[in-house]
């Protein structure tokens, strides 16, 4: 345990906020404008109000505090975001309201204060959609939760893990007083935490006083744990101990980092590359107002293009002029007019294959996927590294002067303008003769051959382009689904079993493919009265005439199987040896495969997507409910590249899940 000193807090001074240390993120605040930081936000408090009567809060960092003596003050500021305080509330005026243009004035409780400014900071001169708290009976907005004590001498820019927290300074550590003083203050009445200072931090137990220490790295997760619902959460900290201290600090920035391209080259200031994510077939980029999302690879989106900036030593991706950031108070990317603040930069981290991972900087948050619809995703940010998003990066004239040149002397040119979008592409075949003639001029044609960026232009033209015309032979799935009949769906079938057979009857019922199923987040899966799992978008139902194979019930017994009960959150698919962990998309792609093979011994082995969907229009489906289940954009998709066979064309799950 480290040593503590326990000594006296110190007296408050006069003055609203005096930092101990002087620094660039820790200001001093005065209650006059003139002395005050120059910040984006203004605190507008009537001249004599005691400011020492309100709790700080980790955003007076970023807010002018401003005494003022009549209502030219308030009106001089409309049409901005700022406060003003007031005896027993403060008032937030919203300068753009996102549903009323005008001012807009919201009175709040001062437990809400640090949330409200840091919506109100971050939206400064954008629409505004969310306050951070809810109105009560009284017309004033108060927290959702009770704020929690954060004793610290430093701005900590991490608004995820001290949103909703009150301040205090001190000078030296003293257990038993933070804690009187905690019990004294409207706070979290679990916990109170303390920074040290060089990313490291103690919570305490307010009522026994036991302690945990803990560091910048495992912030997010420790905080979560502390503000949940357990009733012991330091019970519970010390149970998660070992798995804690396996989370480890990123790696330190290196003085020389540069991003590598997806060829392994060094990736050059105010050059063009496009930005792809990386080893994700289905899934590609789009910038949808300011913010990154990820859509389905047919949906019709422009490519990103994105250049690399160097300013101070500190590496950013500009897209349109505007910088890659965190804004305060999201877990997405957005884009800034200027250069981001320490806290909100983009950490990259470079992989063997030349791609990178992307974190918040100096915090173990990382850039992950997360499937909303069946056409569109969030690109957010989230403590869970297992599943961390890969990028990647290419010259846009590799690309250029592969599908836009008509001959072989053209093509080894590049003296044109870049077009911004490179749809729609050439077919297969003639990126291969393209590719075999360069070969034939090209210095180094093993190069050209070997090119990543080359083969991945390849695999999306073959992607993009409908198979051959050929009649596929049916598949009776009899064989499959009288074993899964076997299957009990209830608790007395093992984890491993039951698991096969859910992910089978969901993938036939819905037209499911294998990450389909990887990504089934429970929290977004509601049961409804007539027997139906709602899955996506889309029901699921119940399967009156063979209940053996009832998806419904399959899917309710591997939800509340026991050996589940340390699923990963949101996860329905968990590793049956190892119920902590979640299932990957290859595993379930190999047990529907196995199933598959029970019934068909075709090579290579067809979809369970393909099967359904074709047994499904066999037995009378209507062609617009097999289209609308599968999310294809049209028939025409579906006809050239899952139908079977060329038929003429509810309850698609009565259809395909029957002997």
């Amino acid at each position: 345990m480290r040593d503590i000193t326990t000594t006296a807090m110190v007296t408050p001074t006069s003055r609203y906020w005096e930092h101990s240390l002087a620094n660039e993120d820790s200001p001093t605040i005065n209650s006059t404008a003139s002395n005050a930081k120059s910040a984006t936000m203004d605190v507008l408090f009537p001249r004599g109000f005691d400011l020492t009567s309100i709790e700080k809060c980790m955003m007076d960092y970023d807010c002018n505090f401003i005494a003022y003596e009549d209502d030219e003050a308030i009106n001089s500021r409309i049409g901005t975001n700022f406060i003003v305080l007031q005896e027993t509330h403060f008032i937030a005026h919203v300068g753009n309201a996102r549903y009323d243009a005008e001012n807009k004035q919201f009175k709040c409780d001062y437990d809400c204060r640090n949330r409200v400014m840091r919506n109100l900071h971050t939206n400064q001169g954008k629409p505004f959609y969310y306050l951070g708290a809810t109105e009560g009976a009284d017309g004033i907005y108060h927290n959702d939760k009770v704020p929690y004590l954060l004793f610290t001498n430093e701005c900590i820019r991490d608004y995820q893990s001290t949103d909703n927290t009150i301040i205090s300074n001190y000078t030296s550590v003293d257990i038993h007083k933070f804690a009187e003083i905690a019990k004294s203050k409207r706070c979290n009445e679990k916990f109170f935490d303390i920074y040290l200072g060089n990313n490291d931090y103690i919570c305490c137990n307010t009522q026994t006083l036991e302690t945990y220490e803990y560091n910048s790295a495992n912030k997010y997760r420790v905080i979560e744990i502390l503000c949940g619902s357990s009733d012991d959460p330091f019970h519970q900290l010390k149970s998660e101990d070992e798995k804690l201290k396996l989370i480890k600090s990123l790696p330190s920035k290196s003085s020389n980092f540069h991003l590598k391209d997806i060829e392994g080259n060094t990736v050059e200031e105010n050059v063009d590359y496009y930005l792809e994510i990386y080893d994700q077939d289905h899934d590609i980029l789009d910038m949808y107002e300011d913010e990154l999302w990820s859509r389905w690879y047919e949906y019709q989106t422009e490519q990103i293009i994105v250049q690399y900036s160097i300013v101070n030593g500190i590496h950013y991706l500009v897209y349109n002029n505007k910088y890659l950031h965190v804004a305060d108070g999201t877990i997405g990317v957005t884009l800034s007019d200027q250069v981001p603040y320490q806290h909100q930069r983009l950490q990259f981290q470079v992989t063997e294959d030349n791609t990178f991972r992307t974190v918040q900087w100096d915090q173990r948050l990382f850039l992950q996927l997360e499937i909303l619809t069946c056409s569109s995703g969030s690109v957010q940010f989230s403590a869970d590294d297992s599943n961390s998003l890969e990028l990647r990066c290419y010259l846009t004239v590799e690309l250029k002067s592969l599908v836009r040149c008509r001959n072989i002397e053209t093509q080894l040119q590049s003296e044109y303008e870049q077009p911004k979008s490179i749809k729609p592409l050439p077919s297969l075949s003639t990126i291969q003769i393209y590719r075999t003639a360069v070969c034939l001029l090209h210095t180094d044609p093993d190069q050209v051959r070997s090119s990543t960026t080359i083969k991945a232009l390849l695999k999306r033209a073959s992607r993009s382009e409908p198979p051959k015309e050929m009649l596929k032979p049916t598949v009776g799935i009899a064989p499959t689904l009288r074993f899964l009949a076997q299957i009990s769906s209830d608790h007395s079938a093992s984890l491993n079993d039951l698991n096969k057979k859910t992910a089978f009857l969901l993938a036939m019922a819905a037209f499911l493919r294998p990450f389909d199923l990887e990504r089934i987040s429970l929290p977004h899966c509601t049961n409804n009265d007539g027997g139906r799992v709602q899955l996506k978008t889309l029901l699921v139902r119940k399967n009156e005439q063979f209940k053996e194979l009832c998806p419904v019930s399959a899917f309710n017994a591997l939800r509340s199987h026991p050996r589940n009960r340390q699923r990963p959150s949101g996860k329905l698919f968990t590793n049956s040896k190892n119920p902590a962990k979640p299932q990957r998309t290859a595993t379930i792609s190999s047990w529907l495969k196995s199933l598959i093979r029970i019934s068909t011994s075709q090579t290579p082995i067809p979809s369970v997507r393909s099967i359904a969907s074709d047994l499904a229009l066999t037995r009378g489906a209507p062609l617009s409910d097999v289209v609308t289940m599968g999310n294809w954009c049209n028939s025409e998709v579906f006809d050239n590249h899952y139908r079977r066979q060329r038929l003429q064309s509810q309850n698609i799950t009565n259809f395909v899940l029957r002997l």
